[in-house]
């Protein structure tokens, strides 16, 4: 009990936190690859002729040039971006408007929201794309399983938790993304 006379559900706070390490682990893979499942990432499967370097001028003319790189029948589109992609986008004067996606107020570049990620490698800025085309991801029906077990930590009385969550994933087309990237380190 806490000293407001509340419990405090350790079964949820467990399942938030092993939610977002597997949500992070699931966005590394996708952006990054995962060398030892033979699964390439997105940002190194890049299609050539897919990549803007990213301009100092922060006129918008680098964010539309990265628009016109994906395949044109690309129509669920997003941006994004690391916390200097952000950064960059955000002095464009292109950035003037916001959607709301569930309870979260977003900004819109070029009428696709922008979200920023923590996985992008160092020298890259940003994504753009229909990433449902370029990427298939697959979960187990069961979602995330959470488990706990009084018996395993009995000698310590303590509870153990333990959380699966199975995901497939492929990076196969793409043409769908363009990649920004920074012009300031080369």
């Amino acid at each position: 009990l806490s000293d407001a006379g509340s419990v405090v559900n350790l079964a949820s706070l467990f399942t938030n936190r092993i939610a977002l390490a597997l949500a992070k682990k699931i966005d590394d893979t996708w952006l990054n690859g995962d060398v030892g499942k033979s699964i390439n990432g997105l940002v190194d499967e890049d299609s050539a002729g897919n990549t803007v370097t990213a301009g100092a001028d922060n006129d918008g003319s680098d964010l539309a040039e990265l628009v016109g790189k994906i395949d044109n029948r690309a129509s669920n589109t997003a941006w994004v971006v690391s916390s200097e992609g952000w950064t960059h986008i955000m002095k464009a004067s292109v950035v003037t408007q916001s959607t709301v996606i569930g309870d979260r107020v977003l900004p819109v570049v070029m009428g696709a929201p922008v979200y920023r990620v923590l996985g992008l490698p160092a020298g890259t800025l940003g994504l753009y794309g229909d990433f449902s085309m370029a990427t298939a991801v697959v979960t187990h029906r069961n979602g995330l399983q959470v488990a706990a077990s009084e018996h395993a930590g009995f000698r310590k009385d303590s509870i153990v938790f333990r959380g699966i969550q199975r995901f497939g994933l492929v990076n196969h087309d793409a043409q769908f993304v363009a990649k920004l990237e920074d012009g300031s380190s080369s």
